[in-house]
């Protein structure tokens, strides 16, 4: 399939081949990537791209972020990857996003594996810390 334009749909589908190549490179050389979203014109797109060296005791982008912000957030460090109930559903807390000032937490769903945001509130209360 060529592509004439960028569009929504057509770069989520390069999105997900480049983080599959991404992963394999990553397992090669002992890295850890993190695609940023991506912003585009018809004929242009770019996105922000981290690295970070894993090994055995080091920690993923996410968790590093996660750990660094947590506590301007109402959270604890070792909150992350903790099992919280959310509107009725079971979710892993796997990441803060610092610059997402009304839905600021990231979370797994323990069923489908699909990531959601929630809001600060929800959070806390969730894990029980008074805010």
């Amino acid at each position: 399939m060529e592509i004439t334009s960028f569009n929504r749909f057509n770069l989520k589908e390069i999105s997900k081949e480049i983080e599959l190549a991404l992963e394999e490179v990553g397992n090669k050389y002992g890295l850890d990537f993190s695609m940023g979203g991506i912003k585009f014109s018809p004929t242009t797109f770019h996105c922000k791209l981290e690295a970070a060296v894993t090994s055995e005791e080091s920690a993923t982008i996410e968790e590093v972020k996660f750990k660094q912000n947590a506590i301007y957030f109402g959270v604890k460090p070792e909150d992350y990857q903790k099992q919280v109930f959310l509107y009725g559903k079971r979710y892993n807390l796997i990441g803060i996003k610092p610059s997402a000032h009304k839905y600021p937490f990231i979370c797994k769903e323990c069923n489908t594996g699909k990531r959601y945001k929630f809001p600060k509130h929800a959070v806390t209360n969730a894990l029980g810390h008074t805010v």
